[in-house]
This record gives structure tokens, C-alpha cells and sequence, in this order.
């Protein structure tokens, strides 16, 4: 092995030592993958709370406006969220309905619901 593979194998270590330390769920459940609430009506009369990643990504996901399916993001639904499919969360903050996809957040994540917080989470 040359120098340069040494190097290649050295950084895709510390990337996985880095990524599994970053992963969204450190507890041994595994995420469902999906939403148990499928629309906004729904997330909001289940009060589906949106987790810290989909959260923080808000403001740089796709915008949808005010209203979304006639549910207006207010203080009734602030921080509510649901998937809007396997890989997007679908999120009420100051104002505004974004739809923030996972894949962009980190390789490999879905959005999915766990001990009741919709996020964008990873198998490992």
C-alpha cells in the first residue's frame, strides 16, 4: 500500500468515525421511516413536533409558503412537522411551511418519526 492509499483509508475512517458521531438517533431504536400524520391537518391535530435537524434546515429548505394544504403556519402549529414523503420533512417555523430534504442534511437520511419527533434520520 502506497502513501496515498494509506491517506484515502485514513479519511474515510475519521468520515465514518465523524458521521456515526453525528448521527440524528443514538439510542437503540431505530426510527420509522415516514410520519405517522401524512398532512398538514393531520401533524397539526397530532401535534407531530418536528426534531432539532429538520428544524435548524428550515430556513434553507424549499419554501411553501404561509399556508400549506389550508393549514396556516402559526402558533397552533409552530414546530409542527411531518413527512411529505421518505425523503422530506415538512415544517411550520416563524411563519412559514418549508420542506426540508434529508438527503442534503447527511448521506443516506430519511424522513422519519421516532419516540414522537419527526426528523431526518439515518439506519446507522
Amino acid at each position: 500500500m502506497n502513501i496515498v492509499c494509506n491517506a484515502a483509508v485514513l479519511c474515510f475512517a475519521t468520515l465514518a468515525i465523524t458521521t456515526a458521531a453525528c448521527s440524528s438517533t443514538s439510542s437503540k431504536n431505530k426510527a420509522a421511516k415516514s410520519s405517522s400524520a401524512k398532512t398538514a391537518a393531520a401533524a397539526k391535530t397530532e401535534k407531530e413536533k418536528t426534531g432539532a435537524k429538520a428544524k435548524a434546515a428550515a430556513p434553507n429548505g424549499e419554501n411553501k409558503g404561509a399556508t400549506f394544504e389550508e393549514v396556516p403556519c402559526d402558533g397552533d402549529t409552530e414546530d409542527v412537522g411531518f413527512c411529505g414523503d421518505d425523503g422530506h420533512v415538512v415544517v411550520c417555523a416563524a411563519g412559514t411551511w418549508y420542506a426540508v430534504g434529508c438527503a442534503q442534511l447527511e448521506s443516506g437520511a430519511f424522513c422519519g418519526e421516532q419516540d414522537d419527533i419527526v426528523d431526518c434520520y439515518t439506519d446507522e
